[in-house]
């Protein structure tokens, strides 16, 4: 399990498995910015990069993903209090992101998801 940082509703849970239950999960806290690429899931068995099927995000978490180390490569953005379902989400590329977060930025205020207004306005 991740350090607390001082906001307990600022975290970001990850499952490997699409309903949540019973498979491997890993919970961060934030604000913070993290590589996954070498984070084990919660007790072991396995890595959290490239296996994860569904992401939650507390009341005062906003996360960005990325399909690349160093918060780089396609990303997306998800708002607090949010469940999803990765293979049901896609990126820019047409993608789902089921088994494709390598990093994220986990924020503890609302996130503005600029490449869309680049993307309109040249």
């Amino acid at each position: 399990m991740s350090t607390y940082y001082g906001n307990p509703d600022c975290w970001v849970k990850f499952w490997d498995e699409d309903d949540g239950g019973n498979g491997k999960n890993r919970l961060y806290y934030g604000p913070d910015q993290q590589d996954i690429l070498d984070e084990d899931w919660d007790g072991g068995a396995g890595k959290v990069s490239g296996n994860a099927n569904k992401l939650q995000t507390g009341p005062s978490a906003w996360i960005q993903i990325f399909d690349e180390e160093k918060c780089q490569g396609n990303s997306d953005i998800y708002l607090n209090n949010t469940t999803a379902i990765l293979q049901d989400n896609t990126s820019r590329d047409g993608s789902n992101w089921q088994n494709q977060i390598r990093s994220f930025i986990l924020y503890d205020h609302p996130v503005v998801p600029i490449q869309p207004i680049i993307d309109n306005f040249f």
